[in-house]
Parts: C-alpha cells; structure tokens; sequence
C-alpha cells in the first residue's frame, strides 16, 4: 500500500508532467514567437497556459519538499520502521551525519537530485522570458523521467517489523567534507538539464540566439556547482582514505568529471557565438551532450554494471531498465531533432566556419574546446571499458596509467592554448599587442622551470608540462592584472584560467617530485624516515574497539614540530579504513598513512634494514640473499593475519621455504618474523605490508644487531613528503572563485 511519503513523490511526478503539458500547449499556440509578439487573444491564451505550467512546477516542487522533510525527520527520530534509516543511520549518530545520511543511499540520492531539479525548475521557468513556453516542456520531461526512477526506487519501503537499531553510516561518509560534496554534485546534476531544455527549446522555436544568453548563465552555475564537488571531493579523498592521492580515476569519479569537461568546452564555445555569432550548431550539440552524459554516467554508476571494478559504485538494485528510459527520453528526441534542423540552424550566417586566423581568439575557442572534447572523450571510453569489451566477452577495465597516458599530451596542449590566446582579439592575427604578453610569459616561465630545475626538479616529462603550465599561469596572470582595472567583474575567466594552471603546477609536484617511503616504528621507540625522526606511543583503542589510534610525534633536526593519531578503523562492512595524520605548509604535507599495526614479531622489532618489494613470482636480492614470493596465503584471515610462501636461497642454496605472515587487522595481532642463518651473520625477515591489487608484498631485512627484543610492537606506516600540494588547492579556490564572478557577470547581463 502507498504511504502518503511515495504518495508525495507520484503527486510531483503527475504535476510536472501536467506542467510539461501546458507548456507544450503554449509552445504550439506561439507558434515560435515570444508573448509579447503575439495579438492580444493569443497571448492572453499563452500566457493562460504557462501561468498553470509555473503553478504545476511549483507544485511539483512543493510536493518534493514535503518528502524531503518526512524523510529527514525520520532519520533524526530514528524511526527504524523504513528500511532506508535502518540501511543508513544509527542512534548515536551525531546531527550533521544524521544529516547527511538523507544522500548516502540510493534512494534518498536520487530524491535529493529530483529535489534539486524541481528547485531549478521553476527558477528557469522564472528566468527565461520569451524561451519559457518552449524550453520548459523539454525541462519538465527530463525531470518527470528523474521522479519515476525516484519513485521507483523510494526511500520510504517500510519494514514488516521496525528494528531496534540501524546499521549505521558508513564511516568514509562521516566527514565533513561528505556532509556537502553530494548535494552541491546533485545539484550540478540538476542545473546542467537547463541548457539542455533551452537547446532543445532553441531547436523548437527555430531560434538559435535568443537562449545563448540564458544558456550561458545556467551552463556557468552548472560548471561551478560540479566543479566545486569534484574539488570537494578530491579533498575528502586525500585527507580521509589513506592512499595519499586526489584522484583515482575511478567510474564514479570519472561520471561527473566527463560531463564536466564538456561543460567546460560549452562555456568557451557560447563566447565565440556571443563575440562573433560563430559556433552555433557547435553550442546546441554540446549542450545536448553535456546532459546526455549526465545520464549515461548515472547509467554506468547506478546500473550495477561497473560494481566489480568501482568502490563507489552501487550495486544493481533493478532500475537499469528505468536508466536507460532515462536515457532514451533525453537522448533520441534530442538527436531526432538536431537532425532535421541541423541546416536551419545557420542558413542566415554571415560568415564562413574557416578559422584561418589562427592567432585570433576565435581559433584559441576551437582548437581549446576542441582538445577539451578530446580528453572527454578518451576518459569516457576508459570509463566504459567494462561495458565494451563486455560486449565481446568478459569485462575488463582499463589500468589507471591508462588515463594518466592519454591525458597528458591533452592537458600539455591545453595549457599551451591557455598561455598564448587570452592575449588574442577577436576576428583578427595581429601580433604586435599580444608579443609583449606573449615574450614576458615565456621568458618568465622559462625562468621558473630553469629555478626548479636547480632546486632538484627532474624527468622530462614532469618539467615539459610544468613549463606549460607556468606559461600558462603568467600569461593569464598578466591579462589579469591589465583587466582587473576596468572592474573586477571582467577578471573571471582569467582567474579561472589562473587556478587551472596552479591545479596543473600542484599535480606535477605531488606526482613527480614526491617522496614516499615505508617505514616500521616500534611502540615506544622512533624511526628516522625522509628527514624525519617518528616517535610512536602506545597505541589506544575505542571503546567499542573498532577503532585503535596510535599517537605520533614528528622531529625535525631534534624540534617537535607536530602532534597526531592516525588510525585505524574496522568498519561494519569488514573492511578497514586507515585515516592519515597530514602536516600541511605552504612549501610541503608531510602525509602519513598507516598500514598495519603489529603485536610482538616473535620476540624481535625491526629498527632500521632493508625495506624490500617483490612481485608474486618474482625475486628480490638483498644482502646476498635471494628471496622469491611464490604465493599469498589467507587461510587465516579469520584471525586477522594474511601470509606468504616464501623461499630464501644464497647462491644457490635454499636457506628458508615456508611461510611469513603479518596482521591486517586493526587490534593487534601477532605477525612472525624469519631467522635467516646466511654467510654474512643472522637475518631478521618480516613482511611489512602487502598491496593484492598489484599482487606485490612488502619485506624489511635487517641483521640481527640492527634488531632488539620487544613486547610492543611496531607501526608499519608509509610517509610522503609531497611538494607544493598547496598549489592544487588554491587553484581549485581560484577555479571556484573565477567561475563565480564570470557567472554573477553574465546573470548582470541577461536580466
């Protein structure tokens, strides 16, 4: 039986398509012009009718809002008789989490996003005058397809019997940073269907001007809620999971990331119609695409089909019929109609689609959306890796490197692009008033990667694309400070551009010119790793014991410099989240991630050896010895221990085979150390850690005089010294904060 919640989301879902209904009516009877062109009894009729569509899309809204705050209330009252509060709260879950558990489902995920398309609904119903009755019918069926799937898939199922406790949230999503990257994704998600109904209104009406202005404002508030969560979501990313990265390239990551760099292309592409009434077809089909990627990386993420090679994926929860409806409604209309009027969209031009100037601005708008739409394109085909070769037989994902190959060349032309056309004009290849710009950004950034350089900078590849990279920076930060005189609301595509370029600067350093090193401390003693001396204290655990937090104390030429606990956390999914302590300054994090914690290694601690990597099946050599990794062995998982089959040789001669083994549980638990009895004195061997992605474990040898008795154990951690890692983030502040100002500018010149 429906309960009055699910009844909520049907009774939006039929006022939206009623909307949806009435705006046709008045598209039909305006016969493509505006309101105000009609005579006096038209418009009295079309404005009849898109008076009831603005009623209904309130409606719809309103209705949305009521089962907003029912399902927030039952998750703040615990009511555990809804199967969705028992899957994704708990009693002692503190308010913002409580909070935040509205979006960590499926269900209240996509209740959140239909929330915020009916929010952005009646604002564009509100905001786009004379494109109203034939945009908003496109609007109201992309957001009636959004609430079946909601309906279908509703947060409010009940349970035969209400449970006495809820399983909790999932402890990656208690952050902060988790308590607001969804919403601010979801509506991104939302606000990027409002070009795409303004385009398909455009295609509509048979006017391909009269929506650029309203496009461009929506597509910039679109490109800055996305690109906010994306950053967002990196930051969570680097300072909650332990691995000391940003960005995995992983399916979900990559789902709003493609329809991001389209949005981005979109954003360049409306200026040279704007500028030069260029580029119009160009501006319809990305427009269309950029939400058609909406779609289909919701298919991919939603659908269950990417569940074996993403961690954030959901699993197939039986709407992947419904997705591709989804798809279907936005993509076949869209493609039918872009067909047929695709030479009536420029018949009156009055210029020639040949950019033959190519030191104009015009040709920087091309070739830039142009590589934009290449590196979109190759990640998307990296993210449906599993789904293509599906095809042929059995799925297969693409390696990360794959990305990080493809992209490079890409992300090297664009800052190249970035460093030479912001100085260009418009419609013409006069150099002399770009040379002065053009000649101080290059002898600057030539200057900059020669400093780097000295200061220990290496590899080709890293200072090719740093150099860029500065070009592009000194480039827009010239144009920037030339602009900024003429009011600060005309400096924001070039702080936009400004932030991409320090974002470029941060990935090089952290990628290239990081340091990273394992190291095993003893509880109670220290260890001297990349500079730095790392004292651990005895470990404490939680009081519900899923938790042990092992005390650290960084030295810097013998001065205490900071304080921190990372730990370690054994979730109720039975996997372990390992939380890093980070050190941040402007120049350097020192990042330390923690790896195992374990108890008395039969009566000997490492202090100091050899730390050593092997590949199963392969070797490694060490101090004359030869030592094979044959297998894993994790027949005793049970009892927090994984192992290995190892065999250790000295020319020839077999001195060990048999097993080593160390703890991968959170509590301490015995791991077992190897006596090698070799030609040049005794050896302690130890495994130190193990990475079954790659297949690689990790060894420390040490002699026997580099070891010492012990009943506490040892803290296997792994530390980064990671270069201007600050520069990544106030790039994406100055991303943000370009983005705004370009967007309050063009709302200024669209009212």
């Amino acid at each position: 039986m429906m309960n009055t919640w699910d009844f909520m989301i049907l009774a939006s879902l039929v006022a939206t398509a009623g909307a949806g209904v009435f705006y046709a009516m008045a598209a039909k009877a305006a016969g493509g012009r505006g309101p105000l062109a009609l005579s006096s009894s038209r418009r009295k009729g079309v404005s009849r009718d898109i008076t009831y569509g603005r009623a209904l899309m309130a409606l719809s809204f309103v209705t949305l809002v009521i089962a907003s705050v029912g399902l927030l209330s039952m998750l703040l009252r615990h009511d555990f008789r809804f199967e969705y509060v028992v899957n994704n709260s708990e009693r002692g879950l503190e308010g913002i989490y409580l909070v935040s558990a509205f979006w960590a489902g499926q269900e209240g995920s996509l209740l959140l996003w239909g929330l915020f398309s009916a929010l952005f609904g009646c604002l564009l119903a509100l905001t786009s005058k004379d494109e109203e009755p034939y945009a908003m019918p496109w609007y109201a069926l992309t957001q009636a397809a959004l609430l079946l799937i909601s309906f279908r898939m509703s947060p409010f199922r009940m349970l035969d019997t209400a449970a006495s406790e809820g399983m909790g949230l999932n402890p990656l999503l208690r952050n902060p940073w988790m308590a607001i990257h969804p919403p601010i994704v979801f509506a991104g998600y939302a606000a990027i269907a409002a070009p795409y109904a303004l385009a398909m209104g455009a295609l509509t009406k048979k006017d391909y001007k009269g929506w650029v202005a309203a496009g461009t404002w929506w597509n910039l508030l679109a490109w800055l809620l996305l690109g906010s969560g994306i950053m967002i979501g990196a930051r969570w990313a680097y300072a909650v999971l332990g691995w000391g990265g940003y960005w995995g390239w992983d399916p979900v990551e990559n789902a709003s990331l493609v329809p991001w760099i389209s949005g981005m292309a979109l954003l360049h592409t409306f200026l040279s119609q704007k500028a030069r009434g260029k580029m119009v077809r160009t501006n319809i089909a990305l427009a269309i695409v950029t939400y058609l990627l909406i779609g289909y990386g919701t298919f991919l993420t939603r659908s269950g089909v990417l569940s074996d090679f993403s961690v954030h994926s959901f699993a197939d929860l039986g709407i992947s019929s419904y997705l591709l409806l989804l798809l279907a409604v936005i993509g076949l209309p869209a493609i039918v109609l872009y067909v047929v009027r695709f030479k009536n969209m420029t018949v009156s031009r009055k210029y020639e689609e040949i950019y033959e100037k190519w030191t104009s601005r015009d040709f920087g708008i091309f070739i830039g959306a142009s590589i934009l739409l290449a590196a979109g394109l190759v990640t998307l085909l990296g993210t449906s890796a599993p789904l293509l070769t599906g095809i042929f037989g059995e799925s297969q994902a693409v390696d990360t490197n794959f990305y990080n190959v493809t992209n490079y060349p890409l992300a090297v032309l664009v800052a190249i692009v970035m460093g030479m056309f912001p100085v260009f004009r418009w419609g013409t290849d006069e150099l002399k008033s770009a040379r002065g710009g053009l000649l101080g950004s290059l002898v600057l950034a030539i200057v900059g990667t020669i400093a780097i350089i000295v200061a220990g900078g290496s590899g080709a590849v890293y200072l090719i694309f740093m150099f860029v990279s500065l070009f592009g920076l000194f480039t827009n930060l010239y144009m920037l400070v030339r602009t900024i005189r003429n009011g600060i609301k005309h400096i924001g595509s070039y702080a936009t551009h400004l932030g991409v370029s320090l974002v470029f600067a941060g990935i090089i350093a952290t990628g290239g010119w990081a340091v990273t090193e394992r190291v095993m401390i003893p509880i109670g003693g220290a260890a001297e790793t990349a500079g730095l001396t790392i004292e651990a204290s005895a470990p404490r655990t939680s009081t519900d014991g899923s938790t042990v937090y092992v005390p650290l104390k960084l030295y810097k030429d013998g001065k205490l410099f900071q304080e921190g606990e990372p730990y370690m956390q054994k979730t109720k999914m039975d996997s372990t989240l390992r939380h890093p302590m980070i050190h941040s300054t402007l120049t350097e994090d020192i990042y330390i991630s923690p790896l195992t914690l374990s108890g008395s290694t039969a009566g000997m601690s490492t202090m100091g050896g050899t730390e050593l990597e092997v590949k199963k099946g392969g070797s490694v050599s060490a101090e004359g010895l030869t030592i094979s990794f044959l297998a894993f062995d994790i027949s005793g998982m049970n009892e927090g221990k994984v192992g290995a089959d190892i065999k250790v040789s000295e020319t020839g001669k077999t001195l060990y085979e048999g097993k080593i083994y160390m703890s991968v549980a959170v509590a301490n638990v015995e791991g077992s150390s190897v006596i090698i009895d070799g030609s040049s004195g005794e050896f302690s061997l130890s495994m130190s850690g193990i990475d079954a992605s790659s297949g690689m474990i990790y060894l420390n040898l040490a002699k026997a005089s580099e070891t010492t008795t012990t009943s506490a154990g040892s803290f296997l951690v792994e530390v980064s010294r990671k270069p201007f890692v600050s520069l990544l983030w106030i790039g994406a502040c100055l991303i943000v904060a370009g983005t705004a100002i370009a967007l309050v500018k063009r709302l200024m010149e669209a009212r």
